[in-house]
């Protein structure tokens, strides 16, 4: 029996097991196929042969997606815990070293969060890791769980509510909103009812080309609405011009605590919308991802 096991074991092609724990996260084919960054067509000849191997579905079609069969929801837990095992040994095997590694780290994050976390951490590297370097992007939202499964990216920073099974993530800031308005504007001194506040020009900053930006369906909830007057895709560029005109922006405190930038509390309550720094489980013992967040977390610790 041993011997069997171990010969069927020799004919198994181990990146089966992999596809077969994304479907069993995803439980969807396609997204399965999208977070390995192979074709459906790929995904599902990979979930025949596994069929053959345990002679089980494994998983039945529900919904628009899939379920685990009770042989599925019985293997899941030695498959991640197999996987989990060889991914530690090569880690063991490729351990990190800072000062003569060359590595490139790719990061997403925002403008105004890159400006705030780059200049100390690049002057951190410099000392510690001279030969690495840095590569910050701006990842579209919906695609940032695929790239950190891909490994097009090692870290992300992103809103504290981005989904997916497979990522891991440390909380990094939680400010709440405010208005900025340059000093000297005209309603720098005036109360800021809800009225008065909806009559303000405001700039508006959201990554999507479309659709409604936080602040706007923030305030749809409570049956307000604006038009701004300008929307833009990053916040320096929006910062720069509140500074050089009357228009306000309602952003979180902690960005802008600069001269010349008058603060004001909004007249209502609003919920906090914090950002959490990502990675994808599988690089969670990982030692150059385990050392590099480390370096981003204690640089936004002090940002």
């Amino acid at each position: 029996m041993i011997i069997g096991a171990a010969m069927r074991l020799k004919d198994i092609d181990l990146n089966l097991f992999v596809v077969f724990e994304t479907i069993y996260e995803e439980n969807n084919l396609t997204r399965a196929a999208e977070l390995l960054h192979v074709t459906q067509p790929t995904v599902s000849n990979a979930l025949t042969r596994l069929r053959r191997v345990y002679d089980d579905p494994l998983f039945i079609r529900a919904g628009r997606g899939v379920a685990p069969t009770p042989l599925a929801r019985r293997l899941i837990g030695p498959v991640q815990q197999a996987l989990k095992v060889l991914q530690a040994s090569l880690d063991d095997m490729m351990a990190f070293d800072a000062w003569t590694s060359d590595r490139c780290f790719r990061i997403s994050a925002s403008d105004i969060v890159a400006s705030q976390l780059l200049p100390e951490l690049i002057k951190d590297l410099a000392q510690s890791a001279p030969g690495t370097s840095v590569q910050c992007i701006r990842i579209d939202r919906r695609d940032v769980s695929g790239a950190l499964a891909a490994g097009d990216l090692d870290l992300a920073i992103d809103i504290a509510q981005l989904s997916g099974a497979a990522l891991n993530s440390q909380p990094l800031f939680d400010g709440s909103y405010v208005c900025i308005m340059r000093e000297g504007h005209p309603s720098q001194d005036r109360d800021l009812t809800i009225e008065h506040l909806l009559e303000l020009d405001h700039i508006t900053v959201s990554s999507r080309t479309r659709g409604r930006s936080y602040l706007e369906l923030m305030l749809s909830r409570m049956g307000r609405r604006i038009e701004p007057k300008l929307r833009v895709q990053n916040f320096l560029s929006a910062f720069e011009v509140v500074k050089r005109s009357d228009l306000v922006m309602i952003t979180t405190q902690s960005f802008y605590e600069h001269d010349g930038i008058r603060v004001r509390e909004l007249p209502f309550t609003q919920p906090t919308l914090g950002s959490s720094l990502y990675w994808h489980r599988n690089v969670e013992d990982d030692p150059a991802n385990r050392w590099f967040r480390e370096r981003v977390i204690d640089h936004c610790r002090v940002a």
